[in-house]
């Protein structure tokens, strides 16, 4: 991964169990009040791999279809697949998979036999960690957080994502984490890491070039959010299902 401090490898964490990360994994199973027959559950992408055309394919439309957009990420251009996977999926990376009740989504479930047709079905949406520094700071994380287009409403998977994010960085090993540019046009973003106690740090001013809904395009501010790891405890996953407000008051 490429990054202002040239090419930034994904740091060896002496602090991480993988038996303890797969245990909260396990956990993490979401159930949408418009979708009582369905559950969200978060998979991580090196599940999946090796990586299968398909899938990978899928999962580049996801970024590029935001890029297309102009208004939530800073790349300009479309990316291709080796650009896609040394951005996205460099490090860490997971998927909020939409799957029947009735079915048990298990471990040996291989999504890289999915069709096209299946990805668009149950793939909801996905999101990265990874350092956001390199050496002497790479204990501060970085996230990226993409909700497939078709569900975007009424599922709440920003909100499953986000839950996840809290859980499963620090058992990466991270003990912060900072969120670079959040555009301040963003709002359901701005609300959501406002409601769940990132702290608004810094303001880049005029920081994207952004697109409008009239096509044209406007410089707008983007937020600097930090969160501590260390000093706050693990978010109860029923906070998936409460009303919409800031997590200390839930």
């Amino acid at each position: 991964m490429s990054s202002a401090y040239g090419s930034v490898a994904k740091p060896a964490m002496d602090n991480v169990d993988p038996a303890k990360l797969a245990a909260v994994l396990e956990t993490l199973r979401f159930h949408p009040a418009s979708r009582p027959e369905s559950v969200l559950a978060i998979v991580p992408v090196p599940s999946a791999r090796p990586l299968s055309p398909t899938l990978l394919a899928y999962l580049q439309s996801l970024l590029n279809h935001e890029i297309r957009a102009g208004n939530t990420y800073p790349q300009e251009f479309e990316l291709d697949a080796a650009g896609f996977a040394a951005y996205f999926l460099s490090a860490d990376a997971f998927l909020a998979i939409l799957w029947p009740k009735s079915q048990a989504l298990r471990k040996s479930e291989s999504l890289s036999t999915w069709t096209a047709d299946q990805c668009a079905a149950h793939i909801a949406g996905m999101f990265y960690v990874k350092q956001n520094y390199p050496g002497r700071s790479s204990h501060i994380c970085n996230g990226g957080f993409i909700t497939a287009p078709q569900f975007r409403i009424g599922l709440g998977v920003g909100r499953a994502m986000a839950l996840s994010f809290l859980r499963v960085a620090p058992l990466l090993g991270y003990c912060a984490s900072v969120f670079n540019l959040v555009y301040t046009s963003n709002e359901a973003s701005v609300r959501l890491w406002s409601a769940f106690g990132f702290k608004e740090i810094g303001r880049v001013p005029q920081a994207g070039r952004l697109r409008t809904k009239d096509g044209k395009e406007e410089f707008t501010d983007a937020i600097v959010f930090y969160f501590d790891f260390l000093n706050w405890a693990a978010p109860a996953l029923e906070l998936y299902n409460k009303p919409r407000g800031p997590v200390a008051k839930l």
